[in-house]
């Protein structure tokens, strides 16, 4: 009885230092930059931007090239229980995305990098990201927003 308590306090020791350290790994992907905005004012910027830079339009959404870190901003807009635009971008390259909503809480969850986040409506957050690995890499809502909630997806292409 002793030998199984030891086990079962050494194998609760080992999984509480192994999730803090995997999660102290991961707090550089955490949005360190965070800003009051009017959600209007957002999307109106945010549009023109994507209006501006787009090439193309896949299933009714804008498709635009990313603009790397030392050209530039991007902004990735949550509203209507979708993302957009949906990017290309290169393997390799550093991003900064400018992210907020213009009518409700939604999540953004960067599935193959680990990266999770609420997005507030009058809040921008801007986080760095550089993908690391040629092919999709989708983007989904991981907080529940409504009866759209499953439509919540987006995606970056990312190219060689």
């Amino acid at each position: 009885m002793r030998t199984a308590l030891i086990c079962l306090v050494m194998s609760c020791l080992a999984a509480f230092c192994s999730y803090t350290l995997w999660g102290l790994s991961e707090l550089k992907t955490l949005p360190k930059d965070v800003s009051r905005v009017d959600p209007a004012e957002f999307r109106r910027v945010a549009m023109e931007w994507i209006e501006k830079n787009k090439t193309d339009i896949v299933n009714g959404a804008p498709v635009v090239p990313a603009v790397p870190a030392e050209e530039g901003d991007n902004y990735l807009l949550a509203h209507s229980w979708r993302f957009v635009p949906l990017f290309k971008m290169k393997k390799g390259r550093v991003y900064r995305l400018r992210i907020s909503s213009s009518d409700m809480l939604y999540g953004l969850s960067f599935y193959k990098d680990g990266l999770n986040f609420k997005i507030i409506p009058g809040y921008e957050q801007i986080i760095t990201i550089s993908p690391r690995e040629a092919g999709g890499m989708p983007i989904f809502c991981n907080e529940y927003c409504g009866l759209g909630h499953h439509l919540m997806t987006g995606r970056i292409v990312v190219e060689d």
